[in-house]
């Protein structure tokens, strides 16, 4: 029996003026269903451009690349703001879930304080790897354990992202096998899936686009549930166009209909 999928296109708040047409023209096409939105901080002044859309939005709200890191107490002031500027983001677009980072480099129980302080009802936590980036404040990430985001839902009530990349990427670490982890993760219960190629003998996820790794993208697939909502998380090559995110779906597809997920 054919599995139906519910995708969603990947975008940062400041790629509505590179990609506009485009975005308009593949979502009439019914090649995706809603944006998955990075709140750039600083950049609200994009808000009506991307409401003027009228198409559905699940915000990212910033990581620690844009300062967020909610498993650090001294950040939270400064999280609290960029916070605001997510909020704003999310109640202008009416977006129903805003997912989050856990953080870097410190506990979870810092992370679920901070999450509780905030007290939206829109939240989604997202797994991550545990080997930080070289440009990270921290080695570690917070919340690269099923150990971790469960107690974080059990704490919060909070909905969960799972991105398969990170799962993969932490399995290796952890010396574990992925496919048993991606299960696990599953148990949970998302509410989203961010899905992408990726090196599975890699402890970072690199978001490659579908074809490009060696991840076996059928066997995932097979594993989600009917009706999945997924964030197709690539890469996007050209800053006029949206050509690889069009193969990407249609790799997809592909794998759906032509070998009839069961």
């Amino acid at each position: 029996m054919e599995k139906n999928f519910k995708y969603g296109l990947k975008l940062w708040s400041v790629n509505i003026d590179l990609y506009k047409t485009e975005i308009e023209r593949l979502y009439k096409e019914g090649l995706y269903e809603f944006i998955e939105l990075y709140a750039v901080p600083g950049t609200t002044n994009t808000i009506k451009s991307w409401e003027k859309l009228d198409i559905p939005y699940i915000i990212h709200a910033p990581h620690y690349a844009h300062g967020m890191n909610l498993a650090n107490p001294d950040k939270l002031d400064s999280n609290i703001k960029l916070y605001e500027e997510t909020k704003l983001f999310a109640d202008e677009l009416k977006a129903e879930y805003i997912v989050f980072h856990p953080g870097v480099g410190g506990e979870i129980t810092e992370t679920i304080r901070q999450f509780k302080l905030i007290n939206d009802e829109r939240i989604l936590i997202e797994n991550k790897p545990y080997k930080g980036l070289p440009q990270m404040e921290a080695n570690f990430c917070t919340g690269s354990r099923i150990k971790e985001i469960k107690t974080f839902i059990e704490a919060t009530g909070a909905g969960f992202c799972f991105d398969i990349g990170h799962a993969v990427a932490a399995a290796k670490t952890f010396n574990t096998d992925f496919m048993q982890l991606i299960r696990d993760f599953i148990e949970l219960a998302p509410v989203l899936y961010h899905l992408s190629d990726t090196d599975i003998n890699a402890e970072t996820d690199y978001h490659y686009n579908f074809g490009k790794g060696n991840l076996d993208t059928k066997k995932i697939l097979e594993l989600l549930p009917d009706n999945a909502v997924i964030t197709v998380e690539t890469d996007k090559a050209s800053k006029d166009n949206l050509n690889d995110f069009r193969e990407d779906i249609e790799y997809l597809n592909n794998i759906l209909y032509k070998y009839s997920v069961n």
